[in-house]
């Protein structure tokens, strides 16, 4: 018996999809005593132009205005789509890049934690083009219906609400798994305060206020760090801009000016640890976001979100008493002064995230797939 091979189908226009799936791939290094051939390959890579022949600023202008087409395109396919139709007209070119990419690693099982790769895998698989168990992974606490198939092996969902919602569209009850959102297997330590305090470089008794916009560092980000240099509260900032490097430059140009501390970091692979000693969160609520943020018992304000998934994921975390949201920046400087006057709110909000984690869900999905492998 040769090595098995799994293949991961995800995405590059939003880190969450991409990160749940290297939480998986983690997650399987961990658990696993054997060894297994793992490949990532994304879609929509053809969406994105090349920062090689543009500046960093279109890049990410680009990707703002890509963001908003797929989501304007996922809730007009979400309120009109043929469940019955198998080639939709965005699932054909898809299929085409990734049929000969399927064919050629020729994989024991696919992962997808995209909705649209779902649904080209499964055409394949109705087709009987390749014979790979598909696992379905939803990022979301919303529910697509390119997700809804027969040919799925198995379905990962956030919740039990979910799971419900699966079988009422006639998926079979053994097929659904609320494990939840797969997240890196660092969200589910607990890490000494104190001590990761002292190394990162922040004060232990001055309330720390964490600022993130997703992997791309998008949303009104420099205006939330301006707002809140206005408010005269005793605060610390750590602002993590990801792959956003035009507006890290733009940080750390005014940084010297501004009288509240700040730290602006870039793309960073421990955003667990200033989850850990941060006291709010202000974010866009991205459907892994929301799973880390739950995890950490970390509560949070949410501002800048777009209809679509991103509602619904705040939705969901606003429903479990973890998260405020907000329409404007100007709103920010009362919302975090009446939370930082009231302790008993802000553990209460801690203790509802806490009650509301699912931290392992990587590693329960990982045990699924190896036992599909076998």
């Amino acid at each position: 018996m040769g090595q098995k091979r799994i293949l991961f189908l995800t995405t590059s226009t939003g880190s969450g999809h991409m990160r749940a799936s290297e939480a998986m791939e983690e997650a399987i290094c961990r658990t696993s005593h054997e060894t297994f051939d793992i490949q990532t390959e994304t879609c929509f890579d053809y969406l994105s132009p090349s920062s090689r022949k543009i500046t960093t600023k279109t890049y990410i202008k680009s990707i703002q205005l890509i963001r908003r087409v797929l989501k304007s395109l996922y809730n007009y396919r979400k309120k009109h789509t043929d469940k019955d139709s198998a080639e939709h007209f965005l699932s054909i070119p898809l299929m085409k890049k990734r049929k000969k990419v399927i064919r050629n690693f020729d994989p024991d099982i696919i992962v997808c934690t995209h909705a649209l790769s779902c649904r080209f895998v499964s055409i394949l698989k109705s087709k009987r083009e390749i014979s790979a168990s598909l696992i379905a992974v939803i990022t979301d606490f919303d529910v697509h219906p390119y997700w809804f198939s027969k040919y799925v092996d198995a379905f990962i969902v956030p919740t039990d609400e979910i799971k419900k919602e699966f079988i009422s569209h006639r998926i079979k009850m053994d097929k659904i798994h609320a494990f939840g959102i797969p997240i890196h297997p660092a969200f589910s330590k607990t890490q000494n305060k104190l001590v990761l305090k002292t190394q990162l470089g922040m004060r232990k008794n001055i309330p720390i206020i964490l600022i993130i916009g997703g992997g791309w560092g998008l949303g009104p980000i420099k205006k939330i760090v301006k707002r809140l240099n206005s408010s005269k509260m005793a605060l610390q900032l750590i602002v993590i801009t990801g792959k956003n490097e035009v507006l890290q430059k733009k940080l750390k140009k005014i940084s010297p000016r501004l009288n509240v501390s700040i730290k602006i970091f870039g793309y960073v692979n421990n955003i667990d640890e200033f989850m850990e000693v941060s006291d709010i969160a202000i974010t866009k609520p991205g459907g892994l976001a929301v799973s880390e943020l739950l995890a950490k018992g970390l509560p949070a304000i949410l501002i800048d979100v777009i209809s679509g998934q991103e509602r619904t994921n705040g939705d969901y975390l606003i429903s479990k008493g973890a998260a405020c949201r907000i329409k404007k920046t100007n709103q920010l400087k009362d919302t975090i002064r009446t939370l930082l006057s009231d302790p008993l709110r802000l553990d209460q909000m801690r203790a509802n995230a806490k009650a509301a984690a699912k931290p392992f869900a990587a590693r329960d999905t990982a045990r699924l797939i190896m036992t599909k492998t076998n």
